[in-house]
């Protein structure tokens, strides 16, 4: 009996640890329950998720809207205070352009008066403007410049001096690169004897000119003196030195022969402070070809020069080792240069009986005939 209770026991325990052990196994309707509910929660997410999206796009759109509508009424009004400052200065132009007419207005009277009063006190005197800007400040005669008057041309160009019948014969140029010119003149242009000096702004400040001019250039026989204090007197051919002359620079030296294009170019004669000289050919500016060089002691240099250099020695005149063709050479570049000196001493004496004024003597002894007006020493 006892051992059949055991028995009982045993299997009462042994199905109690069975239901113990087994796990729960829900449904399939709870399991499908639990997946839609899941479902549901992720689906409320999403929406919310893209209701909060949405709700940030219209806080920026309308952000966006509300700048944008500032930055049209800033627009408007920067157009409208453009609008109104043109309008501002239109009048203010407007205004000046009255007040210069006014001014034109009032100057137009002034010389109107003062005109009157001219023809009142010097009759013949006019003062007139014309379209191109040019203008005429003098005596007329017929309608005509006539006696003294001063003419300024649009370029600023200014004449001064003697009319007659519409043309100026004798008086002053004043350019506007700062030369100032004064004697003959013809067709408006420098044209006889004169006198040129270069004032502050010209390139040639503190040079000066007086001498021949033909056709508006230095042109003839002429003196001009640099602001170095270098002198030339002799020929020039359209404002250089060309022909025969003599340039006597700042520092004691002396050149006299001939000048090609303001080059010491031919037969010549160069003189150094020393005392010491070269006669013979230049070319160029050197002392180039045939000649000779003597020193203040005494010694003597003689053959074919070349850029101032001796490159081939031949005896001199008087040495002992002299030949007949090196006597012949030097006899001939000699009275080449007696002749040519003889020239251009005899060339200022011909032009003293050619130009009518007075004798312009100066501390060199160069002596130019010039008229009374442009001889600066005789005044």
């Amino acid at each position: 009996m006892q051992q059949d209770g055991a028995a009982t026991d045993q299997e009462h325990l042994d199905d109690g640890q069975l239901e113990a052990v087994t796990p729960y196994r829900p449904s399939a309707k709870a399991i499908i329950a639990i997946v839609i509910g899941l479902a549901l929660l992720a689906m409320v997410g999403l929406v919310r998720d893209e209701m909060l999206e949405k709700e940030a796009l219209r806080e920026e759109i309308a952000n966006l809207q509300a700048q944008r509508n500032i930055a049209l009424s800033n627009t408007r009004d920067i157009k409208l205070r453009m609008a109104k400052a043109a309008d501002d200065k239109d009048q203010q132009a407007q205004r000046l352009a009255a007040l210069e007419q006014e001014r034109l207005n009032a100057e137009t009277r002034k010389q109107q008066q003062a005109e009157r009063l001219r023809q009142q006190i010097v009759p013949g005197w006019v003062a007139e403007t014309y379209a191109d800007g040019s203008g005429y400040e003098g005596f007329t005669d017929e309608g005509k410049p006539h006696g003294i008057g001063k003419y300024t041309q649009d370029d600023g160009t200014i004449y001064t001096g003697d009319w007659t019948s519409g043309s100026i014969n004798q008086g002053i140029i004043e350019f506007a690169d700062g030369e100032i010119y004064q004697g003959e003149i013809l067709n408006y242009r420098r044209h006889g004897i004169g006198q040129a000096t270069w004032m502050a702004g010209s390139r040639r400040v503190g040079d000066n000119y007086v001498g021949q001019y033909k056709n508006g250039s230095r042109n003839g026989n002429g003196r001009y003196t640099w602001a170095n204090g270098d002198v030339y007197v002799g020929d020039f051919v359209d404002d250089y030195c060309n022909g025969s002359g003599r340039m006597a620079f700042a520092n004691g030296d002396v050149y006299e022969g001939d000048f090609v294009w303001n080059l010491r170019s031919g037969q010549g004669r160069f003189t150094w402070r020393d005392k010491s000289f070269h006669v013979g050919s230049f070319d160029g500016g050197d002392i180039s070809g045939y000649g000779e060089r003597r020193y203040t002691d005494g010694s003597v240099e003689a053959g074919s020069w070349k850029n101032g250099v001796l490159v081939a020695r031949y005896p001199h005149r008087g040495s002992r080792r002299t030949d007949r063709a090196s006597d012949q050479s030097y006899i001939s570049v000699n009275a080449d240069w007696d002749a040519n000196r003889a020239l251009y001493g005899a060339y200022f004496k011909a032009r003293e009986n050619a130009i009518d004024g007075s004798l312009c003597r100066y501390s060199d002894g160069s002596e130019l005939r010039v008229s009374t007006l442009s001889c600066p020493l005789n005044n």
